[in-house]
């Protein structure tokens, strides 16, 4: 192959695995209790990465914030078709983690934890780890591009049973 048509071919690649597929494919909500609002859209390492801020009651009923993250490949939202939904609860599942249930055609969507006891720990599994869980499971279902009758909850130690 020519060098200039290597050097068009490598471009278009890129492109087509640049972060823009990612952009705009969740909309913060308002208006309602539970209204989710987008915080970052990225790319990692050709997965759609977008997480949010997900208010949630505790134990008490108070108001408080916690953030998910939804996790997707390009050509799944590009097919137009509705996606399953694999929620991982309590415990946070890597962009790694998830890779290979997005490469089946499954939609990630885990909570999402500030390291070092930042903002937005992890809470325990009993009464705010749930809230939080139940609260990511609702906002999941809600968007456009997710099949609502293929739903699979999971979660590994105290977020076992959390998913029952």
């Amino acid at each position: 192959m020519p060098p200039m048509l290597c050097l068009i071919v490598a471009l278009n690649a890129l492109e087509c695995a640049g972060p823009d597929f990612i952009q705009g494919v969740v909309s913060s909500e308002s208006g309602f209790d539970g209204a989710v609002t987008v915080v970052e859209e990225s790319v990692d390492d050709g997965l759609g990465v977008v997480t949010v801020s997900i208010p949630y009651k505790d134990v008490r009923g108070d108001n408080k914030m916690g953030q998910g993250r939804i996790i997707v490949r390009r050509e799944d939202l590009e097919s137009g078709k509705p996606l399953p939904a694999f929620c991982h609860v309590h415990y946070e599942k890597s962009v790694g983690g998830a890779r290979e249930w997005c490469q089946r055609g499954w939609a990630v969507a885990t909570a999402h934890y500030k390291e070092g006891g930042g903002e937005f720990p992890i809470d325990p599994s009993v009464g705010d780890g749930y809230n939080l869980a139940h609260a990511l499971v609702q906002w999941v279902r809600r968007l456009p591009f997710i099949d609502r009758t293929r739903l699979h909850v999971d979660g590994g130690s105290q977020g076992g049973y959390m998913a029952l």
